[in-house]
């Protein structure tokens, strides 16, 4: 009987013992780099236990506030009570949430969370990211560059940053581009077509061109520099200038413009808005072409892409030949045992020979000049041909003869003159004619 009195005794003072002993719990925290801190009072009365684990000293109220913190982590609270104590359980802390301390410049912009919680950009903002969710936050201001940021807390995704510090630093150019259809390329890469964001770099440049068949492109530059005016918030570039190619036939074809030959075979054209241009293709046994471009109001539309200059056969071409002769004044040497009469008795048969008609024939001056001999080429030209002779001397006995040799492609009778040019060519049946004055005289 006293033995087992003597028993209940001991373990009655050893629950005492138990019970009036220090209060105590183990403390673990995820992530292991979290700070374990216990409370007082105040929110500001803080105490810091450990770093990733502690043990913990309940209070004789059995009581105890204690906070995780972590760097890009929510703070989590966690209250410890002799429940705890009595569990004899370690205690486990998560920090699952995530925290990203936010600060933007410059102080005006317009910060936009998940698309309808507005935030000051004029202080601190701390976001949390709730476990299996993600955030989107957004800022933006008038003439920069919008920002857009994706704070996923999810398996498989960017963890996010603990801090972001967002700067509204590159200016943004709004340019629209007329007519439409028109090709937008950024910096020599291709954007697309008709409207463009353009960013510019701090303390740089941005190239922007526009083209569009039949235009001429359009280049703009816009800059960011200190000591210059910076960018316009929106711009228009418009495509006035045409340009477009004319390919003769024959490729072969000299090309000209506006009076100015520019080359040989297909050509690119620009006709500037308000102005015409004149281009012509030449070439030998082709009849010229010729056509004017205008850009104007009410004018004849421009081609889009390229236009033909389609050269017609030249038919004077094969009825006449190349000669040296033409134009030009030959000396004729008359031979010593000639007479003057015999001369000019000779010269006046082999004349009318060729040409029916005399305008002029004066034996004392040594002077014949004959009419126009005119040939109209079918669809393509008139040529006149005459013949002048002149007495150079009298001893010895010289005479100067010119074959006239004009050609027109506008001329409508061979008087008029201002439509006739001098022309490289003799027809056929006058090629001999310098060189039989030349033999009979000698």
């Amino acid at each position: 009987m006293h033995k087992k009195i003597a028993a209940l005794l001991v373990s009655a003072l050893s629950v005492t013992a138990t019970a009036c002993g220090p209060k105590q719990v183990s403390l673990a925290a995820e992530p292991a780099s979290a700070v374990l801190y216990k409370v007082g009072a105040t929110p500001t009365d803080t105490t810091r236990l450990g770093v990733g684990s502690a043990v913990l000293t309940l209070p004789d109220n059995g009581f105890q506030r204690v906070w995780a913190v972590a760097p890009g982590f929510v703070t989590v609270v966690r209250d410890v009570t002799a429940v705890d104590v009595a569990a004899k359980k370690p205690i486990l802390i998560q920090l699952k949430d995530r925290m990203v301390k936010l600060t933007v410049s410059p102080a005006d912009v317009s910060v936009t969370l998940d698309n309808n919680q507005s935030l000051n950009p004029k202080v601190t903002n701390y976001i949390g990211v709730k476990e299996g969710t993600q955030r989107i936050l957004e800022v933006k201001a008038q003439g920069f560059k919008t920002v857009t940021r994706t704070y996923a807390n999810r398996e498989g995704q960017p963890t996010p940053p603990e801090a972001d510090d967002i700067v509204l630093n590159q200016r943004v150019v709004l340019v629209r581009v007329t007519p439409g259809g028109s090709q937008i390329d950024i910096n020599g890469v291709k954007y697309g077509e008709d409207f463009a964001e353009v960013v510019i770099p701090p303390n740089g440049c941005t190239t922007v061109k526009a083209s569009r068949a039949g235009y001429m492109p359009v280049e703009k530059q816009y800059c960011v520099r200190d000591g210059i005016q910076p960018p316009p918030l929106q711009d228009r570039l418009t495509l006035s200038d045409r340009a477009f190619e004319v390919r003769p036939e024959p490729e072969t074809a000299e090309m000209w413009v506006a009076g100015r030959r520019v080359g040989v075979g297909a050509q690119r054209i620009v006709v500037r808005e308000g102005q015409c241009v004149v281009v012509e293709a030449r070439a030998p046994a082709y009849i010229s072409w010729t056509k004017e471009y205008c850009l104007r109001d009410n004018g004849s539309p421009l081609p889009l892409d390229a236009d033909v200059a389609k050269l017609n056969g030249d038919g004077s071409w094969s009825m006449s030949t190349e000669s040296d002769q033409a134009n030009v004044n030959f000396a004729v040497a008359v031979n010593d045992k000639r007479t003057e009469s015999d001369a000019w008795k000779i010269l006046g048969q082999i004349v009318t020979n060729y040409f029916d008609v005399l305008e002029l024939s004066d034996k004392e001056t040594g002077y014949i000049r004959t009419g126009w001999n005119v040939t109209s080429v079918q669809e393509c030209c008139i040529i006149r041909t005459r013949i002048i002779v002149k007495q150079a001397t009298t001893s010895p006995l010289r005479y100067t003869v010119k074959l006239v040799s004009e050609h027109s492609y506008i001329a409508k009778s061979a008087k008029d003159d201002e439509a006739f040019q001098a022309w490289s060519r003799i027809l056929l049946r006058y090629k001999d004619v310098i060189n039989e004055i030349q033999e009979r005289l000698k």
